[in-house]
């Protein structure tokens, strides 16, 4: 199969690969089918190498699970680096509650720079999973906090070389896990590391806590 992902890459082209990536955890998953144009590439892909496609949507999300997100960040000649060289976040909401409940948002993720690139890659690094949904709802959440980022940004006149976000542990709780606030917490993350690289005071490994 991944041979298959690797061809259907090369034949697709990054741009449309990576839009077919996006819409395969997005659009095709909330309406629980692939969009007629995923259909038509993967049938024009098929019918040039001979290859057999999955059958069904979730044998199509399952053999694509193994790559990253990714979302294009624009080419442009001025861009900025977000991060000039690896660092890790470790990102903690704990808030109590009055009937003596709480609410946990935890996770760890590392950054790396990949100038040469115009896309944000983000993926799971904190498998292996006895259940990667989880794991995938984290990063498509991650995925909403780097577009509204991306667009924050971009009204600034801002626009970054690519870079590389990869999630290396979480904490799930059944009862009070909300995709929403992981998505709030990267993007808080991307906010707190774009003012130090303005500032040039990028802190490699740090700990950041807020109430969500």
């Amino acid at each position: 199969m991944d041979s298959f992902i690797a061809e259907f890459e090369r034949f697709a082209g990054a741009e449309r690969f990576a839009k077919f990536v996006m819409a395969l955890r997005g659009q095709a998953r909330a309406e629980n089918r692939l969009m007629y144009w995923q259909e038509a590439l993967l049938r024009e892909f098929c019918s040039a190498s001979e290859l057999s496609a999955p059958q069904s949507l979730d044998e199509v999300v399952s053999l694509f699970a193994v790559k990253p997100m990714t979302i294009e960040l624009g080419i442009v000649s001025d861009r900025l680096n977000l991060v000039e060289s690896p660092i890790s976040r470790e990102f903690r909401s704990v808030k109590q509650h009055a009937s003596g409940g709480s609410h946990v948002t935890v996770f760890e993720v590392k950054f790396h720079p990949e100038p040469s690139s115009s896309f944000c890659a983000i993926e799971d690094r904190a498998g292996p999973h006895d259940d990667s949904s989880v794991a995938t709802e984290i990063i498509e959440s991650f995925a909403q906090a780097v577009s509204r980022f991306q667009a924050d940004c971009k009204e600034r006149g801002q626009c970054f070389k690519g870079f590389r976000i990869q999630l290396t542990s979480y904490v799930y709780g059944s009862t009070d896990f909300k995709p929403l606030k992981h998505q709030m917490g990267m993007y808080f993350l991307l906010k707190d590391i774009l003012s130090e690289t303005l500032t040039g005071r990028t802190v490699q490994a740090k700990l950041v806590g807020i109430p969500l």
